[in-house]
């Protein structure tokens, strides 16, 4: 027999599929926003990388299996089908300043009323620095995990004086964004772990000298094909440590975001499966914001509108109605389930 609490927490489920037009997994809205995975080239060799790192693991699900790279074509494809997008943000689990025809995809989602972003690791941002200020997006985001070039070179696999060659590049960004007063939001994003959580001082200094917006501080995403990855994850027990390495800095201005500490004991509230769908050069899908990239299993946006409520999306969407995380190991440690 049911108890009044289980009969009330039944009715708040079911006002919760009525209010977002969910039931059966089935979602009547199409995303709001939708990622690109642009190429699964890369200019970097990132020791932590899933994808191009030391330790790839070709059946773990953070590794993505090489596709072309995304063209001007797909992206106009993936905004007929789904006109409820307002949202594109232009990634890879390569280097997206590598693929031919970036700016012209852009300019044209930007030109159909996008909010566009674009996700770097800055090598090649000085020869583009003129395309990035005429294409339109209102965010970019530089991939920087050090302040240190020597620290940078060993983590990135390339010479040190990529960072020098990266770090101006920037401040040649900010400085033309502040002449010509684009809206054009500046970030770096920088991955912490219980390793380099006393280098949190150095990063803000160092994104305080670049004169940027905001520095993005992120908990690692665990690789699980890399040695001691799991001890390496920011935790609640951790937030003292945190606070007291980032009081150091406070007087910087530069605006900080902390990383999200993992939660001993998760929730199965992530919410990215009825809102994005993330597309990668062969038109295959995904649905995770922050670990899982899009996989041919999962369905192919060439399929139409359907493609957003195949197997793949409803049976994760009633994962997370039922309160289940949505994968054991992989969501278990992913801060979008810690929040």
């Amino acid at each position: 027999m049911l108890s009044l609490k289980n009969i009330r927490l039944h009715r708040v489920k079911d006002n919760l599929r009525n209010a977002i037009g969910v039931y059966g997994g089935f979602y009547r809205k199409g995303p709001v926003s939708a990622t690109f995975f642009m190429t699964d080239r890369c200019n970097l060799r990132c020791k932590m990388c899933a994808n191009q790192g030391e330790h790839i693991d070709r059946e773990s699900l953070l590794f993505h299996p090489r596709t072309r790279d995304v063209t001007l074509e797909l992206v106009k494809k993936t905004l007929e089908i789904f006109p409820t997008l307002k949202n594109i943000g232009f990634v890879g689990t390569g280097e997206p300043l590598l693929v031919n025809g970036l700016f012209e995809m852009i300019s044209m989602a930007v030109s159909k009323g996008m909010n566009c972003s674009l996700v770097t690791n800055g090598v090649l941002l000085e020869n583009n620095i003129d395309r990035v200020i005429k294409s339109g997006f209102r965010n970019i985001s530089i991939s920087l995990n050090s302040a240190s070039p020597n620290e940078y070179s060993l983590l990135t696999g390339v010479a040190p004086s990529t960072f020098f060659r990266v770090g101006e590049a920037v401040k040649k960004l900010v400085k033309k964004r502040n002449e010509t007063e684009l809206k054009l939001k500046i970030n770096v994003s920088s991955v912490i772990d219980r390793s380099s959580i006393v280098k949190i001082p150095e990063l803000i200094s160092y994104a305080d000298y670049l004169g940027i917006d905001e520095l993005n501080l992120h908990s690692i995403i665990p690789n699980p094909s890399f040695p001691n990855t799991y001890d390496l994850l920011l935790r609640e027990q951790d937030k003292p440590t945190l606070k007291r390495y980032y009081s150091l800095s406070i007087k910087n201005k530069v605006n900080v975001t902390l990383p999200i500490l993992i939660k001993d004991v998760p929730r199965g509230n992530c919410y990215s499966f009825f809102q994005r769908i993330n597309i990668d050069g062969d038109g295959n899908v995904g649905g995770c914001m922050r670990v899982m990239p899009p996989k041919r299993e999962n369905g192919n946006i060439f399929e139409g509108f359907k493609v957003w409520n195949n197997q793949y999306f409803t049976e994760w969407r009633n994962k997370v109605l039922n309160g289940e995380l949505l994968h054991e190991t992989t969501c278990r440690y992913c801060v979008e389930c810690s929040k």
